[in-house]
């Protein structure tokens, strides 16, 4: 026998009702995605040293390599965003595992820089259209109270796809010529998430409403929480696209959060994708051995599930942006000694405290950001956030190498230190709170807005 019927305000959705076993499943989909995610992310930065062996890639083509990849990046946030508000989130969401995985295989399947050139973009292109996407699906389909929480530890799962990727590398690279052609075959193994995905997910239930669909909305909704009666209102017909993020965005009601959210996206993902991306191969040309650069890298990345589980401890604490404002201040300090101090030792385990640190702050980014915009360019809106971010990152990478010259590694570290802590500043004077708050709330005035 089923529940009570329990009446709810229309803003409500899931708030103050359990997690129930539709939602159980849609987490640990998004944690595999996640994880697939995460491998095809890192899995350049594990292979390049390799690559300048049998390949005679420079420093500059590495470099070059890594900032088409985060230009896909650019443009895959955008598309993602769009893709996920026009086709639903379940869609956009399989879509991007689709383009991710198979760029993966053709990253095996590469026997020169520009094929390389290519299909690093659209593996760039692939996987942050799904972050994109599955953050913003992930705080639509879990209560206020503790998406952050659940976001973070579906992060978890996904993240421990780095410290499998780097041991797998470690241990395959070495075997032969073509050892590091199975690190990218790996990550292309998740093609087989996309008949799941299309059994197990159920679309947003916002994203409906947004559309008008209204019975659909229902019915997802009670199957999600059984008895739970919500009193949904028939959306707008009007249809939200680009422009009209852009237009909320850049509102006179929206700017000053824009501003932060801009700033903020910027600086921590710019530092800890260039240490991501460059830090074996600096190691190397410092002096380390390729071995010894590989075996501080893969130690490290057992520090990102650690970090984002302890994140979901404290991710609906402080408004959200409390735990921001620390953790990237942590990162900063502990950059600073890795700045200081070359020995390996210090670099495996000053490298360990501040991967867990920079994971956390990473998360509670993307849920900070999926908060901060109505439902109806809420992908969109995020999807340019991101895409601005991953833009900067793509024209840093290329600056590394005459930086690495120019400063040494010490130059770069710094550099790294004040990325985490300007924003980190900017947030503690003007940012919003949004932890343990409904999205409608959050979002009433961006609701106005769309609707004159």
């Amino acid at each position: 026998m089923g529940e009570a019927a329990v009446k709810v305000s229309s803003n409500q959705y899931f708030d103050n009702a359990p997690i129930g076993k539709v939602q159980k499943k849609f987490l640990w989909f998004a944690a595999i995605a996640y994880f697939f995610d995460q491998m095809d992310n890192n899995t350049f930065s594990y292979v390049a040293p390799k690559l300048r062996e049998v390949m005679g890639l420079t420093m500059k083509q590495i470099g070059d390599i890594n900032a088409l990849a985060f230009l896909g990046m650019f443009f895959g946030a955008i598309f993602g965003g769009w893709l996920a508000d026009k086709i639903g989130r379940k869609n956009g969401l399989l879509s991007c595992i689709a383009i991710f995985s198979i760029a993966s295989i053709a990253n095996g399947l590469t026997n020169n820089y520009h094929m390389f050139c290519v299909s690093r973009f659209m593996t760039g292109f692939g996987v942050i259209g799904m972050v994109v996407i599955a953050m913003v699906y992930i705080s639509e389909m879990l209560p206020a109270a503790t998406r952050g929480k659940y976001q973070a530890l579906t992060i978890a799962f996904g993240t421990a796809g780095i410290p499998v990727c780097a041991t797998f590398a470690k241990w395959v690279i070495p075997q032969g010529l073509d050892g590091w052609r199975f690190v990218f075959i790996l990550g292309g193994l998740s093609i087989l998430l996309i008949p799941v995905g299309l059994s197990w997910l159920k679309e947003s239930p916002r994203w409906l409403v947004s559309k008008g669909k209204i019975s659909e909305a229902a019915k997802i909704i009670e199957e999600v929480v059984p008895g739970r009666k919500i009193e949904l209102v028939v959306a707008d017909e009007k249809k939200a696209g680009v422009i009209d993020a852009l237009r909320v965005m850049f509102h006179a009601a929206y700017l000053k959060r824009t501003i932060v959210l801009f700033i903020l996206a910027n600086g921590i993902t710019v530092a800890i994708f260039l240490k991501a991306a460059w830090y074996p191969t600096l190691l190397k040309e410092f002096g380390f051995t390729t071995q010894l650069s590989l075996m501080i890298a893969a130690v490290q990345a057992y520090a990102f599930p650690f970090g984002d589980a302890a994140t979901s401890l404290i991710s609906d604490r402080g408004g959200r942006k409390i735990p921001i404002i620390i953790l990237a201040l942590l990162c900063a300090g502990i950059t600073l000694i890795m700045a200081y101090d070359m020995t390996p030792w210090v670099q495996m385990v000053s490298g360990f405290a501040k991967t867990m640190v920079a994971t956390g702050v990473m998360t509670l980014l993307w849920t900070y950001l999926a908060e901060s915009y109505p439902t109806k360019v809420r992908s969109t809106a995020t999807g340019i956030m991101f895409g601005s971010a991953r833009l900067s990152t793509s024209a840093a990478m290329l600056y590394i190498p005459a930086l690495a010259v120019a400063y040494g590694i010490k130059g770069i570290f710094l550099l790294l230190a004040t990325l985490y802590a300007v924003p980190a500043i900017l947030v503690l004077f003007i940012g919003e709170s949004t932890g343990k708050r409904s999205l409608e709330d959050i979002n009433a005035t961006g609701e106005e807005i769309l609707a004159r």
